[in-house]
């Protein structure tokens, strides 16, 4: 599935993230553990994972350091790692640098292959080829009379 990340809308294609999963036919849960796989890939940019407590406090997105995908896997050996779902923040440059977004990413597989799956994307994006994510130090404001 395609995401366009400022009109918070699925595409059929392009936009800036692409999300694709892979998981086997039947019931994936805490009690039937199989392997299964997320992809984030953002088209024509880069991603770079970070922590909320980093994004709440970074007003600028990062120059460099992007990569153009990033893979989950919750794999059945390694036991330990195996999830049912994941949270992870990113900084995103796509669209070729016109837009940057920071974005929590929150997914859970489906238990049954015809269940949906719960993704939820919440952030911010600057769509004026900015790396600035702070309001606009510009907007008037009211004055006394």
């Amino acid at each position: 599935m395609n995401f366009d990340l400022l009109t918070g809308k699925v595409v059929p294609d392009g936009g800036d993230l692409k999300i694709t999963v892979i998981r086997p036919s039947g019931v994936v849960s805490l009690h039937n553990r199989q392997d299964w796989s997320v992809q984030v890939e953002v088209v024509s940019g880069g991603l770079i994972e970070t922590s909320v407590g980093e994004a709440r406090v970074t007003y600028v997105a990062p120059d460099s350091g992007y990569q153009p995908s990033d893979a989950f896997l919750f794999s059945t050996n390694a036991p330990h790692k195996w999830f049912g779902g994941f949270d992870q923040m990113f900084f995103i440059s796509s669209r070729n640098g016109q837009v940057y977004s920071k974005v929590f990413f929150s997914f859970n597989i489906n238990r049954n292959p015809d269940d949906p799956m719960s993704l939820i994307l919440h952030g911010v994006a600057n769509a004026g080829n900015s790396r600035n994510w702070e309001g606009d130090s510009d907007t008037t404001q009211p004055t006394g009379q």
